[in-house]
């Protein structure tokens, strides 16, 4: 896994030069996911590689946004159904773009496409819970809910205070998140 990933880095350095184009703001947060994601691996205890891999995830986990028109992205009026629609699309979108231009991308993608997967069952694309969701898709989860709440957003003027965000991952402990990468999370508080 990684020593082709690692050959193919560059591929993935322009993916993520691509979100910087379309949109500074997401490849920033991207920047940021990663950074979360990869501490809350070590705290998991994974190795190098799957580590690498979750950087990468978490870099490239918004790509698929570069499908969507701007004016949505940038919306601060409640989505309309068709445009919310669009927006769950980025998570698919992103893992065929990964997909397309190579199949040893596919632990990337995989991560990718799962990044809104809830551990209930109630999130996009595909509606996975539990342990169904890939385990990488689930710590990206994580660190892309920490980041957008802790984080003024187009549609949110304001963001959690940290101690806020940390109430807010446990309360989302076996619905929305995996319980033990949340308890992982709150033993230490890595992400700040």
């Amino acid at each position: 896994m990684l020593a082709r990933t690692t050959e193919r880095e560059p591929v993935l350095e322009a993916l993520a030069e691509a979100i910087a184009a379309y949109d500074r703001d997401t490849r920033k947060h991207c920047g940021r996911v990663a950074g979360y994601a990869v501490r809350v691996g070590e705290l998991l205890s994974l190795d190098a590689e799957s580590l690498a891999t979750l950087r990468w995830a978490g870099t490239l986990h918004d790509l698929g946004k570069v499908a969507i028109p701007k004016a949505i992205l940038e919306k601060v009026e409640q989505l309309e159904p068709g445009e919310w629609e669009l927006i769950k699309r980025h998570s698919i979108v992103g893992s065929q773009i990964l997909l397309a231009i190579s199949r040893d991308f596919g632990e990337i993608a995989t991560a990718v496409r799962s990044h809104h997967e809830r551990w209930d069952g109630g999130g996009y694309p595909d509606g996975l819970s539990g342990s169904a969701i890939p385990h990488l898709g689930r710590i990206v989860c994580v660190a892309d809910v920490f980041d957008s709440i802790t984080r003024p957003r187009p549609y949110r003027a304001t963001a959690l205070k940290t101690v806020d965000a940390f109430s807010y991952l446990r309360a989302g402990a076996g619905r929305h998140f995996d319980p033990d990468i949340i308890a992982a999370v709150l033993s230490v508080r890595p992400l700040v």
